[in-house]
């Protein structure tokens, strides 16, 4: 049986959005001059959004933490961050690349994460729209990441979808 061309979208949109988009996102701090506006941007959000602040420690704690740790310190943080993304993006190039050869453990796996997706980005738009500054981009963020994650939950639990990780493989 041929792979139906849902499952290659899924997995194409499954590899990009969930392992090599945070991954390159992720190496961005490594960049030096583009890992102090970054920190710069993370320190202003928290100054304007009181709510959040309450929460956690406010900004002027962390711009001193900033300024108090030492480059090898923030360095490794980096370097820790990085590794993470970079082993996310391998897990997921790993299972987009057996979703693609409609392999039953793969589909399975596939649709409880991004069941576990949908409950963490319905979450997390509860929880940015408790906040008393409402940013935008977050919300559509959350928004695109449940819509993506609802649209491939549909189509890989389909009967017609499932029957094509049932069947028995031909020898490559």
């Amino acid at each position: 049986m041929n792979r139906p061309i849902g499952v290659t979208i899924s997995a194409g949109l499954q590899f990009f959005y969930y392992g090599l988009l945070p991954s390159l996102s992720c190496a961005l701090l490594a960049i030096p001059p583009w890992r102090r506006p970054a920190i710069d941007l993370i320190v202003e959000v928290k100054k304007l959004n009181p709510s959040i602040t309450e929460r956690a420690i406010d900004a002027q704690q962390i711009e001193a933490m900033i300024q108090e740790a030492s480059p090898t310190r923030i360095m490794v943080a980096v370097v820790v961050t990085i590794i993470i993304c970079v082993f996310f993006a391998a897990l997921y190039g790993v299972l987009s690349y057996y979703l693609l050869k409609l392999r039953k453990w793969s589909w399975i796996i596939t649709l409880i994460l991004q069941a576990l997706y949908a409950l963490s980005a319905v979450a997390q738009l509860i929880q940015i729209c408790t906040l008393q500054w409402i940013p935008i981009y977050m919300i559509c963020l959350q928004i695109s990441q449940l819509i993506v994650t609802i649209l491939i939950l549909y189509y890989l639990s389909r009967p017609e979808v499932g029957q094509a990780f049932k069947r028995p493989k031909k020898s490559n």
